[in-house]
């Protein structure tokens, strides 16, 4: 074997692309059209070449959508190309859990192994060819993860500044990553008390830094400091909007009259701003009425983001809710074992992150996919716990 071929993560690379480029061409179709937000991420990487529509604005966390630009630029701009560019970011993900697990293990052989599980997770092949936000999203957090741990075996303050700008980075990629750093902040303090006081700073200066940008063009756009995309409104009516409705009850989202007929003044993106603030406290008005009714659709959308059924709304089961049973229920029995086993350990950074990703979807609708960009610390948890109870007495 070339001397090349023989590097791990190299070999984890290669054969997670070619799996998830099976799956592309054999299975899902890499000519299927766009469905659903992916027409939004497309026109977000046609918005920096100044191809996108006239009216288009950022209306969304944009970086999913800008990270195809480039590719956009060389290859031309289409949904395969997209799709192509998604499977890349997705292979990568097994050689960075095989680099997270060796800094844990000091041990390349179990590591290699284990993230071979991610090379065939279903969910990892699924949405690898998804024009959207989770995977780049589950990305990022694995980058800050690494980061993290190269900083705990020596704590240096530039590596503050890194873990800040890649907490900018996640969320503008998914908007509702905008408070982690705040909730990692406190993880600090508790970890390191008050010692660090100048790093903490520059965390969550670089955080805020990163973020310009995008609060920039909001000013500038909807004259108003909006360091996220501007449809809270939107996305909380969406959600709120009848909390007797089955589907909302269910932990979904339903489109009623007012959405169905509502237009977009693309004209004055300020007074659409402005309305939306309107929509915003309407909504909150209405829920906060309506404290009781908000239990059944919250619990609905914290078991929906736990489901083994990548979409729990629907009524009739799938093939995928049946391959996802065996798959993932295992998986999430594993996990609640770690954190029972090892109680005193549960304040932990991957623990943290998986939690403030769980409640997220509280106020909003949730879904299994929701969860993915954290489905990979997960594992690196489980695969901990095996290592240290079973295979670190094996592997010499």
């Amino acid at each position: 074997m070339p001397k090349l071929l023989q590097n791990k993560h190299l070999q984890l690379f290669l054969l997670s692309l070619v799996v998830r480029l099976m799956y592309l061409i054999l299975i899902k179709g890499i000519d299927s059209p766009p469905q659903g937000d992916e027409g939004g991420y497309l026109k977000l990487g046609d918005y920096l070449l100044g191809q996108a529509p006239e009216s288009f604005f950022i209306f969304r966390a944009p970086l999913a959508g800008f990270i195809l630009t480039p590719f956009f630029l060389i290859f031309g701009s289409t949904s395969q190309i997209a799709r192509i560019v998604n499977v890349l970011i997705s292979s990568v993900f097994a050689p960075l859990i095989f680099s997270i697990l060796k800094i844990k293990f000091d041990k390349e052989k179990p590591s290699f192994y284990l993230s071979l599980f991610w090379v065939f997770y279903p969910p990892s092949i699924f949405y690898s060819s998804m024009i959207t936000s989770e995977t780049l999203a589950g990305l990022l957090v694995l980058i800050f993860v690494f980061v993290f741990q190269k900083n705990e075996m020596k704590i240096k303050i530039n590596n503050f500044i890194y873990l800040g700008i890649l907490c900018g980075l996640i969320s503008l990629t998914r908007s509702s990553y905008y408070y982690l750093p705040f909730f990692i902040l406190f993880f600090f303090i508790y970890k390191y008390q008050l010692e660090l006081i100048k790093a903490y700073l520059l965390f969550i200066l670089s955080f805020y830094a990163t973020l310009s940008p995008i609060i920039v063009y909001n000013y500038q756009t909807f004259g108003s400091f909006l360091p996220s995309e501007p449809r809270l409104g939107y996305g909380l009516y969406l959600c709120n909007n009848d909390l007797n409705n089955p589907e909302i009850k269910k932990g979904g989202y339903f489109r009623d009259e007012y959405l169905k007929q509502r237009k977009v003044n693309y004209n004055n993106l300020k007074d659409m701003y402005l309305d939306d603030i309107s929509l915003k406290e309407k909504t909150l008005e209405y829920m906060s009425e309506n404290k009781t009714k908000l239990i059944t659709p919250m619990i609905n959308r914290y078991l929906n983001f736990w489901s083994f059924r990548p979409n729990p709304m629907k009524n009739s089961y799938t093939i995928n809710d049946i391959i996802m049973f065996f798959v993932w229920l295992p998986i999430l029995f594993l996990y609640c074992f770690t954190l029972l086993s090892r109680r005193l350990n549960v304040i932990e950074l991957l623990n943290l992150i998986i939690f403030y990703t769980s409640i997220t979807v509280l106020p909003f609708w949730g879904i299994a996919r929701f969860r993915f960009p954290v489905d990979s610390l997960i594992f690196i948890k489980i695969f901990t716990y095996i290592n240290r109870k079973f295979i670190d007495k094996d592997f010499k």
